[in-house]
């Protein structure tokens, strides 16, 4: 929940301190909510008292010039966020909304947090890239992928990113020319190792997609791999000479038995070997 959305609540009968306690729930930080809690509390014209909850000053309503310059100099020496600290909340907002699902929202706040602080631009700017290209805003994530390569021409796991997202837009060429320079980049990479044997398995060149398959997965869940390619082009037969293969090296992989069982009608396709969770950058 925004930090915000506390202000806008009715909130009744509750007192002072109730409110403002409930102003600060929600921000998921560590030393960050404390510190938020005695900023609110701080603006607000009121103090934190000895048992961790807020009291209000006895300070009468109509100060006089004295009392008030005395409670202004109070109040500059206390902590204030500074701005790392509100990247960090905002970046902690981003990573939470981004996980219920709420890409937009999510953007924004990593659009927020790189503004507020340069200590986590590149953190938030691999999410935004992501998020972006979730959100079909192509132009946007390829400026994002492109700038962090200036930056960063052999992060391994960012060109996997930018390798995937052209292979999700069937940009077969492109998406080649990044994996392998990511897979160059790091020979461990398992995941983009897999994404490359997907995309020679899309380019027809089978010997080297299951070349790329087997550096992630078995050799069985390699042939399901290859089988799962086929059956999206429309070559029937041929993914179920691929899936049977699978099984002949794995019987008991249940992979490879659902799709036959779906090439028969009788199931829903199944994801790659693999490939179930897979999150660009995740």
């Amino acid at each position: 929940m925004a930090v915000g959305t506390q202000h806008r609540r009715e909130m009744g009968g509750t007192s002072r301190c109730e409110r403002i306690t409930s102003m600060a729930k929600g921000v998921v930080m560590n030393r960050g909510r404390w510190r938020v809690c005695r900023t609110l509390a701080i603006m607000m014209g009121i103090t934190l008292s000895s048992v961790g909850c807020f009291k209000q000053t006895s300070m009468s309503l109509r100060m006089d010039t004295t009392s008030m310059n005395t409670a202004v100099a109070s109040s500059a020496s206390e902590p204030t966020l500074d701005a790392r600290d509100s990247a960090s909340l905002s970046l902690a907002m981003a990573e939470s909304l981004e996980r219920e699902g709420k890409e937009l929202e999510a953007a924004a706040y990593y659009e927020q947090a790189r503004t507020q602080s340069p200590d986590y631009a590149d953190r938030a700017s691999r999410r935004l890239a992501v998020l972006y290209d979730q959100l079909d805003e192509q132009a946007k994530a390829m400026g994002e992928y492109q700038a962090l390569l200036q930056k960063y021409p052999k992060d391994s796991a960012l060109l996997n990113d930018l390798g995937y997202s052209y292979y999700n837009r069937g940009q077969w060429s492109e998406a080649e020319s990044y994996l392998r320079r990511a897979v160059q980049a790091d020979p461990k990479n398992k995941r983009a190792a897999l994404n490359l044997g997907l995309t020679m398995a899309q380019q027809g060149q089978v010997e080297e997609a299951l070349h790329w398959f087997t550096q992630s997965v078995t050799p069985a869940e390699a042939q399901a791999n290859l089988g799962f390619v086929l059956a999206a082009q429309g070559k029937r037969d041929e993914a179920i000479a691929a899936y049977r293969q699978a099984l002949q090296l794995e019987p008991a992989l249940t992979l490879a038995r659902q799709a036959l069982d779906r090439l028969a009608g009788k199931v829903p396709a199944p994801l790659p070997a693999a490939l179930e969770e897979q999150t660009p950058g995740s």
